[in-house]
């Protein structure tokens, strides 16, 4: 699974107009965001393998909160090509947190991730 470590730190934070409804949309560390600021963590993902990212521990939800995931198809026709999962948090409060995901078949309980990722989260005032 390198191809996602490298995705994942190809680039920063938004740039491209991605996300201008959701908020910033962030594929590295760190997520620096303003109390009330909507943001997506954007990862590569292939559902059709039946891995998709989910957290890999509860929330500090008195700096954010989890809005949900969306999965996007890739720019390939193929079958079985990858695209993106883009999970939504909403900044509550002030503070330092980490979100930590992991790229799992949520039907192994008792498998290693595939892969995990952290994103250390600076919410300013």
């Amino acid at each position: 699974m390198a191809t996602m470590s490298a995705f994942a730190a190809a680039c920063g934070s938004d740039g491209d107009g991605r996300g201008d409804d959701d908020g910033e949309v962030f594929t590295s560390s760190p997520v620096d965001v303003d109390v009330d600021d909507i943001f997506s963590i954007e990862l590569e993902s292939n559902p059709s393998t039946g891995y998709s990212w989910e957290l890999a521990a509860p929330l500090d939800e008195a700096i954010v909160t989890s809005l949900g995931s969306d999965h996007e198809a890739g720019d390939s026709d193929a079958v079985g090509a990858p695209g993106t999962q883009e999970l939504s948090f909403k900044a509550v409060g002030a503070g330092t947190t980490t979100i930590a995901l992991q790229y799992v078949r949520p039907w192994e309980t008792d498998v290693a991730p595939a892969e995990t990722q952290d994103f250390t989260v600076n919410v300013s005032g």
